[in-house]
């Protein structure tokens, strides 16, 4: 869970004119992001763009309203499988340099049947993938659920 300085929503008075700053309390996102990095996020980005592939995002989680960082793999209509260790979009390997191969070494991280992400969609995952609970978990994540971009760290 993403703690904006330890509290736990995106309400206004988290927010400096439109950005979110968080402290990442996890290693999901290990190597790009490490546990207790702070990152900064631009909370209206998705009002006025298009979520692309490999934006790394601030997402609620479906169920709990958890908020989390992952990064977009993805895209509404696309079907998405992991075999090997190697994520495939529509029957295509994935290049992914920012996921170090020991960060896929177990079965959840190997392999994943495929999974059509519905329409205003996304299917995210975390960039330490034995360490990352993501959509392999709970499905695609609507883009009401798109919280924020994370621009930097």
């Amino acid at each position: 869970m993403l703690n904006p300085f330890d509290a736990d929503s995106l309400d206004p008075r988290e927010r400096i004119a439109g950005y979110g700053i968080y402290r990442v309390p996890g290693a999901a996102m290990a190597p790009a992001i490490g546990a207790g990095q702070i990152v900064f996020s631009d909370v209206g980005y998705y009002r006025a763009h298009v979520p692309q592939r490999g934006d790394v995002v601030v997402v609620r989680v479906p169920g709990n309203g958890m908020r989390v960082i992952k990064r977009i793999v993805g895209l509404p209509g696309e079907t998405v499988s992991i075999r090997d260790g190697i994520v495939e979009i529509d029957g295509r390997d994935l290049s992914e340099p920012h996921v170090a191969e020991a960060t896929a070494t177990t079965p959840y991280s190997r392999e994943m049947t495929p999974f059509l992400v519905p329409q205003n969609a996304y299917f995210v995952l975390g960039d330490n993938r034995d360490g990352s609970e993501d959509s392999r978990t709970w499905g695609a994540i609507a883009r009401n659920d798109l919280q924020a971009r994370v621009l930097g760290r």
